[in-house]
């Protein structure tokens, strides 16, 4: 019995130095256990030698993790139980890495605001832009003389001539759309006409009135040449009361008050600026054309010449006509005048879309310049293929159309041409015109943008510089109080001032 005790004791002491060891055995490295692993043609799931993770039968356990599994899965781990499974709490030893579910990562943030601005833009790219070549009419050509200054006088006297057979005669008529009030307007109409009696002129026809007018005006009124002079608050020479108190007037200044003065006897007038034409060059020039009982007269009171107006081929070298600031006839949709051709000149009745017409009685429209504002609710314009001119650079646009979000252009337009709802010149990357009231600004793509690309738009709140943008100059946005943010490429040089006088923005990188 004494001797079974002691043999008990020897095992249990040899049990004991055996536990001992293997707990003070060296963990094994990540990649002794790749090579262990890999070298299993059976199991790569690491049921080797050292790992302790099996029950004493020798079965795997059912919540054994793969081999890519960074857990602590080696033979040092006495993270079991008696059982051999694995606790339900047990954390991951500080050298591993947790294994991580399939789960989408939750954005951050600023990336959902990123990702939320892009959908916007991208669904403002996808817009469906209307289709303004669908009902032209092929047979019509137009063809401008830029470049060429007689053949373009030319085709603009011609063009004017044809159109003064639809001209509405009473807006010409009258010569309140000057700057001139009643009191001054009879006075220089009482001058005019005791000027006429004293001349035994009064019974004779209108042609020969305005004869005598355009003669009288450049004998008795001097060219002003910057000498001292001084017009009343808020008038100029280019006034007609002022050129006739002062006998001193501007090219402007003799049309204006010839236009009174005809007018004053009942003769229908209308002021023309242009060009005078002088050896190879142009002048800017104000000249008027006469409609009288007998025929249309051209006369040049600041020159002395004047013309029939069929005898186009005496003038068309000395005047050529640019525009008429004043409504000549209209259609139930539109008001339209003489800028380079026929002029939208104001819109009488719209919807939220407004189609702007490519012809007038067959004659191409080419100039769209507001002297009036746009009806309310006007958001976009679609403009055909003989626009060659748009509100000089926009400058109207921007008092005229403050609602408007976006302008489209026939493809077939040789002039300019639209790209997501802004205008630009063909052979140009830089805007011609960003409509007022539009909100997001998606420019066209180019290497570098230089000084005010995206310049005083009020309602503007997001500016977005495309992919393959280089660099962003100084003050290439300015004056845009609405702005709440801009993107860029993370690539792109943006310089210090490239915002300047904006709203409170967040620069975006993409």
């Amino acid at each position: 019995m004494r001797y079974r005790y002691i043999f008990l004791l020897l095992a249990l002491f040899i049990f004991v130095i055996s536990c001992n060891k293997k707990l003070n055995e060296p963990v094994k490295d990540k990649e002794e256990l790749v090579s262990e692993e890999s070298s299993s043609s059976d199991d790569k799931s690491g049921d080797d030698s050292s790992n302790d993770n099996n029950d004493s039968s020798g079965d795997k356990p059912k919540d054994n993790p793969s081999s890519d599994d960074k857990s602590g899965d080696d033979s040092s781990n006495d993270n079991t139980d008696s059982s051999g499974d694995k606790p339900k709490d047990n954390p991951p030893s500080d050298d591993t890495t947790p294994s991580e579910p399939n789960i989408p990562k939750e954005e951050s943030p600023e990336e959902k605001e990123r990702r939320e601005l892009l959908e916007q833009i991208n669904a403002f790219e996808d817009q469906d832009v209307p289709d303004i070549d669908s009902d032209i009419d092929n047979s019509i050509k137009y063809y401008p003389y830029y470049g060429n200054f007689k053949r373009e006088s030319e085709n603009q006297n011609m063009l004017l001539s044809r159109l003064t057979r639809y001209m509405d005669i009473s807006t010409i008529s009258n010569p309140r759309v000057l700057n001139i009030d009643d009191k001054e307007i009879n006075e220089i109409s009482t001058f005019t006409k005791n000027l006429l009696r004293s001349a035994n002129l009064s019974e004779k026809s209108q042609e020969y009135q305005v004869y005598f007018i355009n003669g009288w005006l450049y004998t008795n009124v001097s060219y002003y040449r910057n000498e001292a002079i001084s017009t009343k608050p808020g008038r100029s020479l280019n006034d007609p009361y002022e050129a006739f108190r002062l006998r001193k007037a501007v090219c402007y200044g003799y049309s204006n008050l010839m236009k009174v003065m005809l007018n004053s006897l009942g003769i229908p007038c209308m002021v023309v600026n242009g060009w005078l034409l002088d050896r190879g060059a142009r002048l800017a020039h104000s000249w008027v054309w006469a409609k009288t009982n007998e025929s249309w007269i051209v006369a040049d009171p600041t020159n002395g010449p004047y013309y029939l107006l069929e005898d186009y081929k005496k003038y068309n070298t000395k005047l050529s006509p640019f525009i008429i600031e004043v409504s000549l006839f209209k259609d139930d949709n539109f008001e339209y005048g003489f800028s380079e051709g026929i002029n939208i000149f104001s819109v009488r009745h719209s919807g939220e879309s407004l189609r702007v017409p490519d012809t007038y009685n067959r004659i191409p429209i080419n100039s769209l310049s507001l002297f009036k504002n746009l009806p309310a609710g006007v958001k976009s314009l679609k403009l055909g293929r003989f626009i060659t001119s748009i509100s000089e650079s926009g400058t109207r646009l921007s008092t005229s159309a403050k609602e408007l979000e976006a302008i489209y252009i026939s493809k077939k337009n040789k002039v300019f041409y639209s790209e997501k709802g802004i205008v630009y010149k063909k052979a140009s990357s830089d805007p011609y015109y960003i409509p007022e009231s539009m909100r997001i600004v998606r420019l066209k793509a180019q290497n570098k943008y230089g000084k005010n690309v995206v310049l005083s738009k009020e309602k503007v709140e997001i500016v977005y510089f495309p992919k393959g943008t280089k660099e962003i100059s100084d003050f290439a946005v300015e004056n845009c109080p609405a702005l709440k943010y801009v993107l860029a490429p993370k690539d792109a040089t943006i310089a210090p001032e490239a915002f300047s006088r904006v709203g409170k923005y967040k620069l975006i990188r993409y």
